[in-house]
């Protein structure tokens, strides 16, 4: 119910996106006061956070959970890792047929980052890390495994945030990218028992490289 609900919000928000004006017109504001000049030091930690907080901190998470997770902690592992192989095709595929344009130069000064030649909507950062975020606090938040689930939250949240603020992405991409991202997730944690053979493979290899 969860998955469907976000799915349909996500549509709703897409058809928008491409066919709405005043909605364009508000994102493209809302990303003008997202968008300033807030410090040498804060805008350093922003573009750190839009470049390394999605593939190197998920990469290192899945890989401590597979070597120190135990079996909840591998099988965590395994999920993210369907999930993101799901999200990443489905991510550039929307993208293609939405085709909006990134931010540039003639729209605002305070470009942190022009390294993007993929179109705009969703983000794709926002995508895994809410993703990641979701099956994390839902599936691994028994006890200290909290600390890692909430401090992933607040990853997923910074990337979001950092996204608007180095100019990578409007506001709207990014919810974008939460909604299809964590409607995604919902629907692989509905699914994971069926992926029990793959959680014994795991769990075998583990045990041959230790």
């Amino acid at each position: 119910m969860i998955a469907a609900f976000l799915f349909s919000i996500f549509i709703i928000l897409t058809i928008s996106v491409m066919t709405n004006d005043p909605l364009r017109q508000w994102d493209y504001e809302t990303f003008e006061k997202i968008n300033i000049k807030h410090g040498t030091f804060v805008n350093f930690v922003m573009f750190v956070f839009s470049v390394y907080g999605r593939e190197v901190v998920w990469i290192g998470v899945i890989g401590f959970l597979f070597m120190f997770g135990k079996v909840q902690g591998r099988k965590v592992a395994i999920l993210l890792v369907i999930t993101f192989l799901i999200l990443i095709p489905l991510g550039i595929i929307v993208k293609d047929v939405i085709d909006r344009p990134r931010p540039d130069a003639t729209f605002t000064d305070l470009l942190l980052t022009t390294e993007h030649n993929d179109p705009s909507f969703p983000s794709g950062h926002a995508l895994i890390t809410s993703s990641g975020a979701c099956i994390m606090l839902t599936q691994y938040n028994s006890g200290r495994q909290k600390i890692l689930s909430i401090i992933l939250g607040f990853d997923a949240v910074l990337v979001g945030f950092s996204l608007i603020d180095v100019g990578a992405h409007y506001f709207l991409d990014v919810v974008g990218g939460i909604l299809l991202g964590t409607a995604t997730s919902f629907v692989m944690i509905s699914f994971q028992n069926k992926f029990e053979p793959l959680f014994s493979i795991a769990d075998s290899v583990r045990k041959r490289i230790r």
